[in-house]
């Protein structure tokens, strides 16, 4: 875990900064990717664990595709100078518990014991900037920037459909109904929509539900 850290951005929400090979970023690396490195993000129940298996794999977004929290990719020189909004500190422990559980249906949970660990043993500060970045090559490191919220959601979302095809091929009668999702009402769409079993805001309640597609 030497060469990640766990940061928080400017709206309070805890980020994994890591350093991150140019090579790992081409679409055929992209494309390689192993189903062990995905099983492992998937199967992760302590923050440690999952930020391990993130920094296996390549940045869930481009930079220029984030209109809404900014750019996910920087050089270790704009790390290193400070400036890219990233506050050192120890994680809060039951934030970043609350964070990283897997939303689908599942009893796999991260225990607060386990997220106290993680803010103690992977914090972002600066000795990780001078050991980790300092010793980078800056022509061929670039550093990802990302909230453990997105992470989150992005595997859940995986773990979700992957429970979908499952019961698909079983033959299931109702397989939405199997996997999760129920049916609302959505007023301002005037539709009833199928809705995921968790929500996209990390800082809503959890088992409020989310309208989707």
């Amino acid at each position: 875990m030497e060469k990640a850290a766990i940061g928080t951005n400017d709206f309070g929400m805890h980020i994994v900064i890591r350093p991150i090979s140019k090579a790992l970023l081409s679409k055929d690396e992209t494309v390689g990717m192993e189903t062990g490195k995905i099983n492992s993000l998937l199967t992760a129940r302590r923050p440690i664990t999952l930020v391990d298996a993130i920094s296996a794999l390549p940045p869930l977004l481009p930079s220029s595709a984030d209109p809404i929290t900014g750019r996910r990719l920087y050089s270790v020189n704009e790390i290193m100078s400070g400036s890219c909004g990233i506050h050192f500190g120890s994680p809060v422990p039951e934030l970043l518990r609350y964070e990283t559980e897997l939303s689908a249906n599942t009893v796999l949970e991260s225990s607060i014991a386990s997220a106290r660990s993680a803010a103690k043993r992977i914090p972002c500060n600066g000795q990780w900037l001078t050991d980790v970045l300092g010793n980078a090559d800056p022509d061929s490191t670039m550093v990802a920037v990302e909230t453990l919220a997105d992470w989150s959601m992005a595997r859940s979302v995986i773990f979700l459909v992957a429970k979908l095809l499952s019961f698909l091929a079983a033959g299931s009668d109702a397989p939405m109904e199997d996997t999760g999702f129920t049916r609302c009402y959505v007023e301002c769409l005037d539709k009833t929509l199928w809705c995921i079993p968790f929500a996209f805001n990390p800082f809503f309640h959890r088992g409020k539900e989310a309208a989707g597609c």
